[in-house]
């Protein structure tokens, strides 16, 4: 039994070798001397050999290292054809996997796979391509080898904000069924041993957060849940800032809907950014006032429970203040702020108080 698998070992290296000293020939006369069919099919036969090698098996792995180098020359790793640089990366996986103790590439050929990778991802948007069982299997493999954790050590923040972007971006009702948990489990590790939540990460996971698609959305809630321990504390300085109007003008006009997400996937995470929307409701600018009225009731008015009655009564109270604010603006808003307020209100008490502060301030401001 023995001596049969080690002619099975002997059997995979020899073909690793053999496919080795054809992309190494392919190499010498440039991709173009093969047709993208030829090309095409041993690209299917390194990514079947290399799918078979074993990591504990030295000779094996010592047999892929010349298709590993083949790999990343430019004819192969910059082809034009997407069947071309799918297989590619598929093969790509099977390498990494296999030199998981050591990584037989370089920092720069490392972003070189990373950025091939992120094109794959890309792909995934649409379960119905041709090769879309090809990108899902290499999403799998990913996943499976956690090799994606190398990005960490190159220290490239826009690189690791760029494949978090694009993963959110690939999720939607077509294919979560298929992706979304592989998807998670790619991030998570990312988020847990990394060093560091970088503001271009952040601004990532903020952007997953806000995505139209419920389920790309959904996905990044997850991972904030998830990942509380270190994406609380960004997330936190994020939402005060947002609170203080510390942040550029297109945070501002998706404040009251981040404040929403945040709140739908861990609340505890909101609750500074709630404490100072109270004092920010009394704050001596009238515009700083009338921000935080925006914030508030978006915060107020998240969808799937009644935070108004549990979670936020100072907060609550501080909103309904603002109907007898000195400056008739403020009161303007906050009239204007009450129509999504009064859909969450689950309450008959909470919903009159709301409905009672609105009408008397519609009234006067007609007979203003």
């Amino acid at each position: 039994m023995s001596g049969d698998f080690e002619f099975e070992d002997n059997a995979t290296a020899e073909k690793l070798s053999d496919l080795g000293r054809k992309f190494k020939a392919l190499s010498n006369t440039r991709s173009k001397a093969l047709g993208k069919d030829a090309l095409v099919k041993l690209l299917k036969q390194a990514r079947a050999a290399l799918e078979a090698a074993a990591q504990s098996n030295d000779k094996e792995c010592k047999a892929s290292k010349p298709i590993a180098a083949a790999l990343l020359e430019k004819p192969l790793v910059d082809h034009n054809d997407k069947d071309v640089k799918g297989l590619v990366a598929a093969c790509l996986t099977h390498v990494l996997r296999l030199h998981v103790s050591e990584c037989p590439y370089d920092a720069a050929q490392q972003k070189t796979i990373f950025s091939l990778f992120i094109w794959v991802f890309r792909k995934l948007e649409d379960p119905t391509a041709t090769s879309a069982e090809l990108y899902q299997s290499i999403l799998h493999v990913i996943n499976q080898t956690k090799c994606c954790l190398l990005i960490l050590d190159l220290e490239e923040h826009n690189l690791l904000a760029d494949t978090f972007a694009v993963l959110f971006g690939c999720v939607n009702i077509t294919n979560a069924q298929a992706i979304k948990n592989t998807v998670l489990e790619v991030m998570a590790p990312l988020i847990e041993e990394g060093d560091e939540v970088t503001p271009q990460l952040l601004n990532a996971i903020v952007g997953g957060l806000l995505c139209e698609d419920q389920e790309a959305s959904g996905l990044a809630g997850k991972l904030v849940r998830r990942q509380e321990v270190q994406l609380g504390g960004p997330l936190q300085r994020h939402l005060l800032a947002l609170v203080a109007g510390d942040v550029d003008s297109d945070a501002v006009d998706t404040g009251p809907a981040l404040l929403q997400k945040v709140q739908g996937a861990c609340p505890r995470v909101v609750l500074p950014a709630a404490a100072a929307l109270v004092k920010q409701l009394r704050a001596p600018s009238e515009d700083a006032r009338i921000a935080a009225l925006a914030l508030a009731a978006g915060l107020l008015s998240t969808p799937g429970g009644d935070p108004i009655e549990k979670h936020y009564p100072q907060l609550f109270a501080a909103f309904l203040s603002r109907a007898d604010d000195v400056k008739p603006l403020v009161r303007a808003a906050f009239v204007n702020e009450c129509g999504e307020l009064l859909k969450a209100c689950s309450s008959g008490d909470t919903r009159q108080q709301v409905v009672g502060a609105v009408v008397g301030k519609l009234e006067e401001l007609s007979e203003e």
